[in-house]
């Protein structure tokens, strides 16, 4: 009776410690889980400012073309002039 008690108490003792270790990893998978969802948010924030960043650089190249543009037709008036 008493070593039926003892083998009950073992694998209560085992099954009690199989728990923690599950909960264990299953609170560091969840950390990591929040952590990866940190970054993606950080990651789309920065992907977002760099489409802005782009889209005005796309603007002043697009301005700067337009001013190129006009000078070069003022240039030539210009030179054709003289």
């Amino acid at each position: 009776m008493t070593q039926d008690i003892q083998m009950r108490n073992n694998e209560a003792q085992r099954e009690s410690r199989k728990r923690d270790k599950m909960e264990r990893e299953m609170k560091q998978t969840k950390a990591d889980l929040d952590a990866k969802q940190s970054e993606i948010k950080t990651m789309g924030i920065q992907i977002q400012r760099y489409k802005e960043d782009i889209t005005k650089m796309e603007q002043q190249l697009k301005e700067q073309r337009v001013g190129n543009g006009l000078f070069q037709y003022l240039k030539y008036s210009v030179d054709f002039q003289l």
